[in-house]
């Protein structure tokens, strides 16, 4: 246990001031990556065994919690096979690595939107979640480069899960979202307030989706039916604080 929190200290003191080159796996010209890896290995020899069988050396980063490897990786330009192993790991459904690595990975200046989209598809936002979840799903909805895309997966993924009980705050964030339109409020009403975990939804968030929903003037099935539950009083009497 004191290795382990000696750990968790030094990757608190990682430098992370450098740019890693974020992109979503098989999106780059990959005919700019046949030497990718060989550069690697002639630049940073310290780190060749990662780079000749990333396969294995990047999850045993994770599993021994080598967080100043793993912070070494994040300053470089890495291969998009190498870039998905890395993100696969740093998302894996685990509560080893600590979540400043994860935030730090989603605030990252070069992550843009087809990252933040790559990581919703990834089971570990569909997982049961916690306030570590919480606070990385709040990231994504807040960050500059989140579109009404990363907005659609979200609520896919995490947003029609049954543990989204805590998380209404979170829904609240999405309907008031700059970016959300017709379309996202299509998706709510389809994965989120058709659900049978809905009835914990505070009813004045529902009368807030509503209000959105008319502005646009929404007039899908689903739309229609999330109206007629509101009406029925089939949602939480709870209310929510903070609405707007």
């Amino acid at each position: 246990m004191a290795a382990l929190a000696r750990d968790f200290v030094q990757v608190q003191q990682i430098n992370f001031g450098r740019l890693m080159d974020f992109h979503v796996p098989g999106e780059q010209n990959k005919s700019t990556e046949p030497n990718q890896k060989e550069t690697l290995i002639q630049q940073y020899p310290h780190l060749a065994h990662i780079f000749e069988n990333p396969d294995d050396e990047i999850p045993n980063l994770f599993q021994n919690t080598d967080w100043q490897s793993i912070g070494n990786l994040m300053d470089l330009t890495l291969d998009s096979e190498m870039r998905e192993i890395f993100q696969n790991n740093l998302f894996a459904a685990d509560d080893i690595t600590p979540n400043s690595i994860r935030q730090h990975y989603i605030q990252h200046p070069q992550t843009d939107s087809e990252v933040l989209r790559s990581l919703l598809w990834s089971p570990f936002f569909s997982k049961p979640h916690d306030l570590n979840m919480a606070a990385l799903v709040s990231k994504i909805i807040n960050h500059p480069q989140t579109d009404s895309m990363v907005l659609i997966l979200l609520i896919q993924n995490t947003f029609s899960q049954p543990h989204i009980k805590g998380m209404t705050d979170l829904i609240l964030k999405t309907i008031n979202h700059p970016l959300t339109d017709s379309e996202v409020l299509h998706y709510l009403a389809q994965y989120t307030f058709s659900k049978p975990h809905s009835m914990y939804i505070p009813s004045n968030i529902i009368e807030r989706f509503l209000q959105r929903g008319r502005e646009f003037g929404a007039k899908s099935s689903f739309f229609k039916s999330v109206e007629d539950k509101f009406l029925r009083g089939e949602f939480s009497i709870l209310s929510c604080k903070n609405l707007l």
